[in-house]
């Protein structure tokens, strides 16, 4: 008998972000498997066209007061989950708590999948920029210590703890003290064929460009303060997606032509319409765990600087890294990538990492799981 897996995610496309792009890929390479799936996810819309073309069921739960999302998104498991064996969340709080709940009331497994941290992102969204090490180290969870507690029980509670990084596994370990037989560290892979875009074309390109969530926790007032006080440069910067600071970035650029705001697409979009025209991708985050953005970079072929603080430490001696909350820094990889000697030579560096990982390994590892659980 064929089992069944009901996924809960916090975002799905057209939303930009890696649980939105690996639930979207888990549940394509669960059905492909002949596994019977279902995707619950918070949304911007109760339905968009692509949804009825999906190979598996998708329910959207529309976002209102936070309240409201918790419990229809509590309901809508509960509606669901007797047909099907267990629930998968990419998240431990948004959708962890009500698939936690859900679980324990039908005695159900629950695997939680973790590339990212509600609680520190939520401390950001109403404080200085910090990265994740600094925030557990200098116990600012303390500040939400409620959650922290209903956290630290769902985790120790779960079937199944999944993590993208060793990184994020050893804070969690330490600060939540979880077990270690309910741990597996399964990473990201590169998803795409590897696709280079070639290297005159790209080097003509005058797009830098970041796609993601726009929230404090991608650094992107700092950003677009750094890009404003560059002046008239022959370069533009391209933001593309969706947050709740969205109208607030607009405002700051006001109408400043070589900065520009697009909403959220879909993954081939982003590729075609953005990725294939710039000459740079930046992921400004205080810290990106496991950034699903620089893969598809390395797939490309395509320039990326980034944050020094994340999760990917295989790449650490080739990319071009900056400290989040230094301006000077920030602006000096921006002004690097912007030389196109510089360029050229960093886009051979980048087409010469060698990433073992692979998609297929990737499968493998989650059937396994799976199939075990």
């Amino acid at each position: 008998m064929n089992k069944k897996i009901l996924i809960a995610t916090g975002i799905y496309p057209p939303e930009i972000g890696g649980p939105a792009t690996h639930s979207k890929k888990i549940a394509e390479i669960l059905s492909d498997n002949l596994y019977d799936v279902c995707v619950v996810t918070y949304s911007d819309k109760n339905q968009y066209d692509f949804d009825g073309r999906l190979k598996y069921k998708l329910i959207r739960i529309a976002r209102s007061n936070k309240i409201f999302n918790y419990i229809n998104y509590f309901f809508a498991l509960v509606k669901n989950v007797r047909n099907y064996d267990f629930i998968y969340a990419f998240d431990y709080f948004s959708t962890g708590l009500p698939a936690f709940l859900v679980c324990k009331l039908f005695r159900k497994k629950l695997v939680i999948r973790i590339g990212g941290d509600f609680l520190w992102e939520q401390y950001l969204d109403n404080s200085n920029g910090e990265t994740l090490k600094d925030y557990y180290n200098l116990k600012h969870y303390k500040q939400s210590y409620i959650k922290f507690i209903i956290i630290k029980l769902i985790l120790r509670n779960s079937d199944k703890i999944i993590f993208t990084t060793n990184f994020q596994k050893n804070i969690f370990q330490q600060f939540y003290k979880i077990n270690k037989k309910n741990i597996i560290v399964i990473e990201n892979p590169i998803f795409l064929d590897r696709y280079y875009i070639e290297e005159s074309k790209l080097v003509k390109n005058k797009n830098i460009v970041f796609a993601g969530r726009m929230k404090n926790k991608n650094n992107l007032e700092r950003l677009l303060k750094i890009f404003l006080e560059m002046g008239d440069i022959d370069f533009n910067l391209l933001l593309i997606g969706d947050g709740p600071i969205k109208n607030k970035l607009k405002d700051i650029i006001k109408n400043k032509k070589n900065i520009k705001i697009y909403d959220g697409v879909l993954g081939s979009d982003l590729l075609n319409n953005y990725f294939k025209n710039a000459r740079a991708v930046i992921l400004p985050s205080y810290t990106d765990i496991s950034p699903n953005t620089a893969l598809e970079c390395i797939s490309l072929g395509l320039p990326f600087i980034m944050t020094k603080e994340h999760g990917f430490d295989w790449m650490k001696n080739y990319i071009l890294e900056f400290d989040p909350k230094d301006d000077n820094q920030i602006k000096d990889a921006i002004n690097k990538i912007m030389d196109d000697r510089f360029c050229l030579e960093y886009i051979k560096i980048i087409r010469n990492i060698n990433c073992e990982y692979d998609s297929h390994k990737f499968v493998e590892k989650n059937l396994q799981l799976f199939n075990n659980l």
